[in-house]
């Protein structure tokens, strides 16, 4: 089973006071690269989806794909451009899995614990506390003709409305102290992730 990880990052930033959060310093390093670099030690390859892409993030040294879609469609058509990619780049890859460059903690075994639950399902996400991560997905390379469909409708942006039309799982994850898939979407977030570092240093 070939994996190729894809940083979802096509977001605006919107709650952030002005500030492009991918290019904020945690730990030492852009929100983005620390994204990249756990994921990455989890898969084959990785890309980065994104728009307006910055000197630091074409700097990191990944493939940065943008998405097909101009209107900013929200994730699902980054989902939908990093499988277009495959398609005509690495026919060789069976899946892609996707996380949200502004999550610092997921976890190290996201990768592995979706593999070994995805069976012949087209589509596995976390599931954490009661909720669906649905941005920490494995999508099969398969999924790119009838997204492809869903998304010609403008309309048709809702992530698990795409999931359920599918043959998916989803995978329970350990309740910790700490919510390991976290995003950071305000200054409070922020904040709260700082806080989380200085106390805890690296979430497994």
């Amino acid at each position: 089973m070939k994996v190729l990880g894809a940083i979802i990052a096509g977001g605006q930033s919107r709650r952030m006071a002005g500030a492009n959060k991918l290019l904020l310093k945690f730990d030492g390093e852009p929100l983005v690269a620390r994204a990249a670099k756990r994921l990455g030690a989890q898969t084959d390859h990785l890309v980065v989806n994104v728009n307006n892409s910055e000197p630091i993030i074409d700097a990191l040294g990944y493939d940065i794909i943008s998405d097909e879609y101009t209107d900013h469609q929200g994730p699902l058509a980054g989902v939908f451009s990093v499988l277009h990619w495959v398609k005509q780049n690495d026919v060789s890859v069976d899946y892609i899995m996707t996380a949200p460059a502004d999550a610092p903690f997921f976890p190290k075994n996201l990768v592995e614990t979706l593999q070994n639950a995805i069976g012949s399902h087209d589509i596995a996400i976390a599931h954490y506390n009661g909720y669906s991560q649905q941005l920490f997905g494995l999508w099969s390379v398969d999924c790119l003709k009838d997204l492809s469909v869903y998304l010609e409708n403008p309309e048709n942006r809702k992530v698990m409305t795409f999931i359920r039309s599918k043959k998916w799982v989803q995978v329970d994850f350990k309740t910790q102290d700490i919510d390991p898939f976290m995003n950071i979407n305000t200054p409070e977030d922020w904040d709260q992730a700082q806080q989380i570092l200085a106390s805890n240093g690296e979430l497994g």
